[in-house]
């Protein structure tokens, strides 16, 4: 039998070990790999079913002969007649001894009526008074006492080692699935965008799934008897909900973007969400309310199924390619540091500040609420008529600061590499003397340290920290979401600055850039700019900005997440981008800097409670605001000139006294009649069954008139295996 079992589960990893898996972006709360648990699962089941079906047909064939010769002697023989009369006999004894008991065969009239009476212990019963057999009071019916219930729920016969074993298999259970399999399938899922690293994680997760399984079988072993089997099927019950939640019933929520969701729209299916929960963890104390035997095999079996599944599922999944370890990852790779981020030159400053979904719209919402809010952008050019390349901020980012181009047709990592190596905009920045500083994510801007190292000025390859209990604290609430029912999820919704903070640098290194929007404006406040001499300097700045979740009030104060709405966080980002203003003029330097103010994108997600549709039906529009060096201190300008992202490289690289020619116009070079084409890639990200795309426009002439989005080329993406 073992030999069966053992040539199935090498079967079920067989199939299994080609299985396709996915990973995305920005941190998903799906679970990818539930086919392979599914397949897993029915291929272990199927080979126990055939072992105990073969073994049920060996001990047949082994006993079919000795039942044979039985017959033929019961048959077919003396002593075989003989021992059926013999059997005949005791039958009908028994069956008169019954008949006497009860007063019937042979008993006459009261005899009989006696007989029975006394043997159902009738008294009082009026004629009957005297009669033999009848007198006598019935005996009371004990009552049952509080220890004698206690006794009916809490006796057990079984060994304390039998109960152990069935806690340690339960628990087990439960911590390998809410922890062992949610942290690692996860985080496989998800490593591009989490900061830490694979052996940085592993161990503390290994030690959390170890203390949670031993915590949860000590617990059980704390009852006995009923309450011990009661209690184990309840945890057990729970464990199989969440494994089904995360592999069948979650909706597709998407990727944790900081999107916010409506939850009132799930009613219905949450009423009927925790209708199968109850059910699913009811059902194995309703097994053991009809018999223990097989409540035993069962709180043995699918445990160790869904271990066994889980296991299979991450074997295959870790099989694909290891993560990265410390010596690959962060810890000598290298990161985007804070320094400099307050710090300007007298020799000029060109500061590129990105607030993240910067969309016209939301310009056009904070103009209508406070007509006068864009008054201190004095010497300011608003271009109300551009565009960025991409709708999110992967790859549009490295667009802007490479001007590579990307649709998923290769590995991730292969176009980091290639736009870095093949950009000439920050090169030409450092050729006139720039230092290059650049403050923002590693998943939005490069992949590797060698893309960036030697050209980047704040970037640091020294030893990074991670902190554990920010890093813990984090899976948790994502395999929480992930693994509860719909009910309890709203209250584990997180946001994709969940990880901030879980790793940080060690002894006298610069801290890793982080976006946060209001420490940043904090730390502005309380220690100013600095101000230096060594050379003009390139800072490009990427704040939250407009982006859910809306975590910053108009005055860019911390509030808790959700109760402010776009207009106020964007009115706090630009709280920033005018108190740094401010300082720069009271420093006498931005009068000779070039600033720009833009988004990487416009809206692509979920805003105030409106979805999107995944095709394009509006014009996507990103907010733009210019100042030259040397600009006049004049009231903000209106241009409808039809700019886009690209021309950003050709306005820098001219300001600092390059040549713009290989980027072609800048901004300040556009006619406001130009009819020349401007490219727009609508990208939308996996969505259930349906895959991820990209849809090519070409905007000719006015873009807030939808009638100039002529739509090219649809593009089904490369889901790449590294993100």
């Amino acid at each position: 039998m073992r030999r069966r079992i053992g040539l199935g589960v090498w079967f079920g990893l067989s199939v299994v070990a080609f299985w396709p898996t996915t990973a995305y972006a920005y941190i998903d709360p799906a679970t990818t790999s539930y086919l392979i648990q599914v397949v897993s699962g029915l291929l272990i089941s199927a080979s126990v079913a055939i072992g105990v079906f073969f073994r049920r047909i060996q001990l047949f064939f082994v006993t079919f002969r000795a039942r044979l010769a039985a017959l033929t002697v019961r048959w077919f023989t003396a002593k075989g007649r003989a021992a059926r009369r013999a059997e005949r006999a005791a039958r009908q004894d028994r069956a008169g001894a019954a008949a006497g008991a009860a007063g019937v065969g042979g008993v006459d009239g009261l005899d009989g009526l006696a007989g029975l009476a006394d043997v159902a212990g009738l008294t009082g019963v009026t004629g009957l008074t005297g009669v033999a057999g009848v007198a006598g009071p019935a005996p009371a019916r004990r009552r049952r006492t509080l220890s004698d219930r206690l006794r009916y729920l809490f006796s057990d016969r079984r060994h304390w080692y039998t109960r152990l074993g069935i806690a340690a298999l339960t628990g087990a259970a439960a911590a390998f699935t809410f922890v062992l399999f949610a942290f690692l399938d996860l985080y496989v899922n998800n490593q591009a965008s989490l900061p830490f690293w694979f052996d940085a994680f592993l161990t503390p997760t290994l030690l959390l799934f170890g203390a949670v399984g031993l915590a949860v079988a000590l617990v059980l072993c704390l009852f006995r008897g009923r309450v011990f089997d009661v209690a184990c099927s309840l945890v057990l019950g729970v464990t199989i909900a969440g494994w089904v939640q995360a592999n069948f019933l979650n909706p597709d929520f998407g990727q944790f973007t900081g999107a916010t969701v409506n939850w009132p729209a799930y009613l219905r299916p949450t009423i009927a969400n925790t209708a199968i929960w109850l059910g699913i963890i009811a059902a194995p104390v309703v097994v053991r309310a009809l018999g223990r035997r097989l409540w035993h095999g069962l709180i043995v079996f699918l445990p160790a199924l869904l271990i066994a599944m889980g296991s299979i599922s991450l074997l295959n999944t870790y099989a694909a390619g290891p993560p990265a370890k410390a010596e690959e990852g962060p810890a000598a790779d290298g990161y985007l540091s804070a320094e400099g981020l307050f710090t300007v030159s007298r020799q000029g400053n060109e500061i590129v500040f990105l607030l993240d979904m910067l969309d016209q719209t939301v310009i056009d919402r904070i103009r209508e609420s406070d007509p006068h809010f864009f008054d201190p952008l004095q010497g300011f050019t608003e271009f109300d008529n551009n565009l960025s390349r991409y709708s999110q901020s992967f790859p549009s980012i490295v667009n802007l600061l490479t001007g590579g181009d990307y649709l998923y047709q290769s590995p991730m990592s292969e176009f980091f590499a290639d736009a870095w190596r093949e950009g000439t905009f920050l090169p030409d920045l450092k050729a006139q003397g720039y230092s290059v500083n650049v403050y923002s994510l590693k998943s939005d801007a490069y992949w590797s340290g060698e893309d960036v190292a030697g050209l980047v000025d704040n970037f640091y390859q020294t030893p990074l920290a991670v902190d554990q209990r920010v890093m813990l604290q984090g899976m948790a609430r994502l395999a929480g979401f992930t693994f509860a029912p719909l009910a309890f999820k709203p209250a584990l919704w997180l946001n994709s600055q969940e990880f901030d903070g879980a790793v940080h640098s060690v002894g006298e290194a610069p801290a890793p850039y982080a976006i946060d929007d209001a420490k940043t404006y904090a730390t502005l406040v309380a220690d100013g700019l600095t101000v230096v001499d060594s050379g003009p300097r390139f800072s490009f700045i990427h704040l939250w900005g407009p982006h859910p979740p809306f975590t910053i009030n108009a005055d860019a104060q911390a509030v808790p997440e959700g109760s402010v709405g776009i207009v106020d966080q964007a009115k706090g980002a630009f709280k920033i981008v005018y108190t740094y203003l401010a300082d720069m003029a009271a420093a006498g330097v931005l009068d000779n800097s070039t600033i720009v103010i833009t988004g990487d994108h416009g809206i692509h997600t979920t805003v105030d409670g409106v979805k999107l549709s995944r095709e394009l039906d509006h014009p996507a529009m990103t907010a733009l605001f210019v100042k030259p060096a040397g600009a006049a201190d004049a009231p903000l300008v209106r241009s409808q000139a039809p700019t886009a992202a690209p021309m950003l490289k050709a306005t820098l690289v001219a300001a600092a006294g390059g040549d713009p020619t290989p980027y072609g116009p800048t901004y300040f070079d556009v006619p406001a009649d130009s009819t020349a084409p401007r490219e727009f890639f609508w990208l939308r990200p996996r969505s259930g069954a349906d895959p991820p795309f990209a849809d090519e426009y070409e905007v000719v002439g006015d873009a807030t008139n939808f009638s100039n989005w002529h739509k090219g080329e649809h593009t089904v993406l490369r889901e790449d295996e590294e993100r």
